[in-house]
């Protein structure tokens, strides 16, 4: 019996595979931008520029700059209106922007795969509880965030564990993923969680 074939014995149709790469807005834990990066955007910014960051993330105007960039709703806007921002933006964003890429590419490649299995496989970021309500296997990355760190991981179990305890009498398949060779020291962690 093929991979394929016992896949649909079991009942395994549909398939959702989770990374934050593919969220279409970063957040701030996902940057790899340094406190000097943002130190020489602020320095830069014109006052039309901050007119615009202000329009376009209203809620943080009266924070200090150190609590803006820590701030997603922040982050969301320069990112936003990154274009308009005359390039200042661009080293902010740049080893998010790759990070992304080759991350989505394993995501590209996982889905194909379990596509080419016949399954019907789609694609979310963080915000996919209610989407895996409906799947039968769940491919999930074990760090959400470009950190990789400790918040990474108990943020990708924590949805995990909401997405999987709405459906208690029927839990889906989990396959875990990641780029991080620490897969291996936390995956029976990441399962007992």
């Amino acid at each position: 019996m093929t991979l394929a074939e016992l896949l649909a014995a079991r009942g395994v149709h549909r398939a959702l595979v989770v990374d934050d790469a593919c969220d279409e807005v970063p957040r701030s834990v996902d940057l790899t931008a340094t406190a000097g990066d943002w130190a020489t955007f602020a320095a830069d910014l014109t006052p039309e520029h901050r007119e615009l960051l202000d329009q376009a993330s209203p809620d943080t105007v009266k924070l200090t700059f150190d609590q803006k960039v820590a701030d997603d709703r922040y982050v969301a806007a320069a990112w936003s209106i990154r274009d308009q921002l005359d390039g200042l933006a661009a080293p902010l964003f740049e080893g998010y922007e790759a990070q992304r890429a080759a991350d989505l590419e394993y995501v590209e490649l996982a889905q194909a795969q379990l596509t080419a299995l016949g399954l019907d496989t789609g694609t979310c970021g963080r915000e996919f509880e209610d989407r895996a309500q409906a799947v039968d296997l769940v491919v999930i990355d074990l760090y959400f965030g470009g950190g990789q760190n400790e918040a990474a991981f108990q943020e990708s179990g924590r949805r995990l564990t909401d997405a999987v305890r709405r459906r208690r009498n029927r839990p889906p398949l989990v396959l875990l993923m990641s780029r991080s060779e620490r897969i291996f020291e936390r995956r029976d962690e990441f399962r007992d969680t």
